[in-house]
């Protein structure tokens, strides 16, 4: 028997400090190489004790403060004002807006105010006979279905 298996027995007298023993390792980012390497060198009734603490790990990284909801409530209002607006008049001139210049118009603006974007915004055009236009230089046209991809 090797000390790890000799640890666990003297110690673990619990399955739930067992569990939450595992569970911590979880939250330490326990690869998957580590965790064959636990089970390779403990007992097959310890072994059975194991359970994922995958669900607790996302529970935690998912709890968010009353203030970060507050905040990102505050950041969705100003990103969908800004699709909006990008995809008003004001921006888009069927026939001579392209793309790559509403693209750009996302970008500028979140930068403008402060934000910071989280990745390059894309935008892109389903016509009748083209489901996918992507192309920075292609020209948006009236009746054009307008998608965009944008995050701050």
């Amino acid at each position: 028997m090797n000390v790890l298996t000799e640890l666990l027995k003297k110690e673990i007298q619990k399955i739930l400090q067992f569990k939450l023993q595992i569970q911590l390792l979880s939250l330490m980012v326990c690869s998957h190489t580590n965790y064959i390497k636990l089970i390779e060198c403990i007992d097959d009734d310890y072994r059975k004790r194991i359970i994922s603490g995958e669900n607790l790990t996302i529970r935690w990284l998912e709890t968010r403060t009353q203030m970060e909801i507050d905040l990102m409530k505050q950041i969705i209002e100003k990103t969908r004002e800004i699709i909006k607006l990008c995809y008003s008049r004001e921006v888009i001139t069927p026939g001579v807006t392209t793309i790559g210049e509403a693209r750009f118009f996302l970008m500028e603006t979140a930068v403008s105010i402060g934000m910071i974007p989280w990745f390059d915004a894309t935008v892109w055009i389903r016509r009748k006979g083209h489901p996918h236009i992507e192309d920075d230089n292609a020209i948006i046209q009236k009746g054009d279905l307008l998608h965009c991809d944008f995050g701050v």
